[in-house]
């Protein structure tokens, strides 16, 4: 691995998205009725990874503070939308 300059360099972060795009994948042939359920819980458990990865990396050189954040909070989570074609990157 070269110089990590952002989140996206990391090999955890790429892994996470991985995990990501089979989530989506396997929870795609779920029945309907698992739609808001268990597939909507797993997809968000996948999603969460990067997110974290993503999180920590951008708090640890500049600690949030109670005042301002770090805000990586209010930022959406774009970046993990699965790969499909009505999603433009």
């Amino acid at each position: 691995m070269g110089q990590i300059k952002n989140f996206r360099d990391l090999d955890v972060w790429q892994k996470g998205m991985e995990i990501v795009e089979k989530a989506y994948k396997v929870t795609s042939v779920f029945p309907r009725r698992e739609q808001y359920g268990l597939a909507s819980q797993m997809q968000r458990a996948a999603v969460s990874i990067p997110a974290n990865v993503a999180e920590g990396f951008n708090v640890y050189p500049n600690p949030p503070t109670l005042v301002g954040g770090g805000g990586w909070g209010r930022r959406p989570h774009t970046n993990y939308c699965p790969p499909t074609k009505s999603v433009e990157h």
